[in-house]
C-alpha cells in the first residue's frame, strides 16, 4: 500500500569495499564491515547495496540520493541514521533474499497507511487538518470540489 523498490544483483558478484566505501557506507556501516573477517565483507557489502539500491529507487531517486546519508545494520533490522542510530517510524520494511542460488535481490517497502479495503473517499485519502481548512465557515462542505 505504498512504494516499492527492488534491486538485484549477480550473487557473486564482488565489490571492492576499499574502492566504494566512501561512495557507498556511512561511518556506522564501514565500522561494521571493517569488524568482520575479509571473507565476509564481499557479501554483506552486497547486500548493503542492494539495500541502498531498492531503498532509493522506492523513493524515486536512484543514485541521486548520496548512500552514505543513510544506512543500513549488517544484522537484520531498519534503515538507519549515518551514525547507526535507528531511523524514526517503521513505514518502511526491507528484505534481502538469494534467489536460485545465483541471484541476491533486496526489496524496501513503504506503507503510506492506506486502507486496504480500498476506501478512496477523501475522509480517508485526506489528512483531517487539510479537511478541515478546505471547509468554509458554516461547514457547508469543502471549498473545492475534489
Amino acid at each position: 500500500m505504498g512504494r516499492i523498490g527492488l534491486d538485484a544483483e549477480r550473487a557473486d558478484r564482488r565489490l571492492n569495499f576499499d574502492l566504494v566505501r566512501a561512495q557507498m557506507c556511512t561511518p556506522a556501516e564501514v565500522a561494521e564491515l571493517d569488524a568482520l573477517p575479509e571473507e565476509q565483507r564481499a557479501a554483506c557489502a552486497l547486500r548493503l547495496w542492494t539495500l541502498k539500491e531498492a531503498y532509493t529507487k522506492a523513493l524515486g531517486q536512484g543514485m541521486r540520493l548520496p548512500f552514505t546519508e543513510f544506512g543500513f545494520g549488517l544484522a537484520l533490522g531498519g534503515l538507519r541514521t549515518p551514525d547507526g542510530a535507528a531511523a524514526l517510524g517503521d513505514e518502511w520494511a526491507f528484505a534481502t533474499h538469494p534467489v536460485l542460488g545465483r541471484y541476491l535481490i533486496s526489496a524496501a517497502c513503504h506503507d503510506a497507511g492506506l486502507d486496504p479495503a480500498g476506501d478512496t473517499s477523501v475522509g480517508t485519502m485526506l489528512d483531517q487538518g487539510l479537511l478541515t481548512a478546505m471547509t468554509p465557515p458554516g461547514g457547508q462542505g469543502p471549498v473545492v470540489d475534489i
